[in-house]
């Protein structure tokens, strides 16, 4: 997957695969470059709140600074935002963007389009 990437893809694989995780390789790989913005994207509230504590988890291995759903590593910063409220998303400048989860998304085509 990681080899052979294009500029937008599309992950479908069953539970427990590591999509999450995939996407925290992506987002440290984007990170580590200094100075970007990263935003990762769930369906909900709570898919969102729990790939925080996941990611957290994470990115303090390699010493990033974790606060209230923000993970800053080498001046890089990784948003986390629920597609609920995909107003919040709009207007703001994002190096990479991570949508996980989206095929049960209720907003993501609106959330994609605006």
């Amino acid at each position: 997957m990681l080899d052979n990437r294009k500029r937008f893809n599309v992950i479908r694989c069953g539970r427990r695969f590591g999509k999450s995780f995939l996407a925290f390789i992506l987002a440290f790989e984007k990170m580590i470059e200094g100075n970007k913005k990263v935003l990762y994207t769930a369906p909900t509230y709570r898919d969102t709140v729990n790939r925080y504590k996941e990611a957290r988890d994470y990115f303090e291995l390699f010493g990033a600074q974790c606060k209230e759903g923000i993970i800053e590593l080498c001046g890089s910063s990784l948003e986390f935002y629920g597609l609920h409220r995909h107003d919040k998303i709009r207007g703001n400048k994002f190096h990479r963007f991570l949508g996980d989860e989206w095929a049960i998304g209720k907003n993501q085509k609106e959330a994609w389009e605006q």
